[in-house]
């Protein structure tokens, strides 16, 4: 490869626990190429399956990374950013600052001095398998708009009114199965076939991807 040329896989992260900030690497991932050209500015190419509403600009997660690079750094080249999209938009699988650290620790080992992720040494391995919903987008505002409304005391009818409520599952699993029934189908379904397997089932970041943990 030319040596302007440098390239990595952004692979999508799940939190299997929040509150302790564990996360796991799952198996999908976006591919970035990123060429050093002289005309200091950033530009974005988007192709793959996926990449169709992602944005090119300062909205793009990517984009934001090598900003924050050249802000702390004031490098007087520019970079040609080729980004192929694996991973859906909304699947819950890539925070925009697990992203951006990621990526900045990516452009500190090709162009500049060391740097250590924040996130990397709380990265578990372990086998992770993943199923992605790309036709929904849920968002963490939409979830938490419907919470708050469910959590007031004059709507625990309500809430207990979901298609499928059940006390074993969070607010937000009830909410997720209740409006979206495919994902909650395909959540018993992974259910049933493992059963007494000693695995874990759980939902992925908004809610619009299941991920499946041995």
């Amino acid at each position: 490869m030319h040596e302007n040329i440098v390239s990595t896989k952004i692979f999508g992260i799940v939190a299997t626990d929040k509150s302790a900030e564990k996360y796991i690497s799952s198996q999908l991932f976006d591919e970035i190429e990123i060429k050093k050209v002289e005309k200091k500015k950033i530009q974005i190419i988007l192709q793959g399956k996926f990449a169709k509403g992602i944005p090119n600009n300062e909205e793009n997660i990517i984009f934001k990374a090598v900003q924050r690079f050249f802000t702390t750094h004031h490098k007087s080249f520019g970079m040609e950013i080729t980004i192929t999209k694996n991973i859906p938009l909304g699947s819950g699988l890539q925070e925009e600052e697990q992203m951006i650290d990621f990526v900045l620790q990516f452009l500190h080992e090709q162009f500049s001095e060391k740097f250590t992720s924040k996130y990397s040494t709380r990265m578990v391995s372990k086998n992770i398998e993943i199923i992605v919903f790309p036709e929904y987008k849920i968002t963490k505002k939409w979830i938490d708009e419907i919470s708050t409304f469910l959590s007031l005391p004059e709507n625990n009818e309500k809430k207990e009114n979901l298609f499928h409520y059940s006390p074993l599952f969070s607010l937000q699993e009830n909410i997720i199965f209740s409006y979206y029934p495919d994902i909650y189908t395909q959540y018993k379904k992974l259910e049933k076939q493992n059963n007494n397997k000693q695995k874990h089932i759980g939902l992925v970041g908004a809610g619009s991807a299941l991920y499946i943990l041995s």
